[in-house]
């Protein structure tokens, strides 16, 4: 739907491909259940990595119409590579889950981005 929209009315669009959120109470990883394996935890994407990417996803100038791009934490030993959204984005996720210490509740720096390059100025 995001590239039909793209493609149809010239929006830049960003689907974002989330990790994995846990939201039967606070999302930190002692509070992840053991059950779901290494799988899920290396696909984990803290609260405050979250709004950085949604920060960056809403601010930046992308290089073309239609991104699709994963979300997840800066995970030691996981499988996917989060240097595209570092490049794209300018995401610099803060946490990850072998050495978590987010702040609760969760915040960020915003990163710095030149207003005049955007077109969402």
């Amino acid at each position: 739907m995001g590239y039909c929209l793209a493609e149809s009315h010239g929006l830049e669009t960003i689907a974002v491909r989330l990790g994995w959120m846990w939201r039967s109470g606070e999302n930190l990883p002692a509070n992840l259940p053991p059950e779901r394996g290494e799988w899920f935890r290396l696909m984990w994407l803290s609260d405050r990595d979250f709004l950085q990417l949604m920060d960056c996803c809403l601010t930046v100038a992308i290089p073309q119409k239609f991104l699709i791009i994963k979300g997840m934490s800066n995970n030691t030993g996981m499988r996917w590579d989060l240097e595209p959204m570092r490049h794209l984005l300018g995401y610099e996720p803060q946490d990850n889950i072998t050495r978590h210490t987010s702040p609760w509740p969760p915040t960020f720096a915003r990163p710095e981005y030149d207003a005049k390059k955007s077109p969402r100025g």
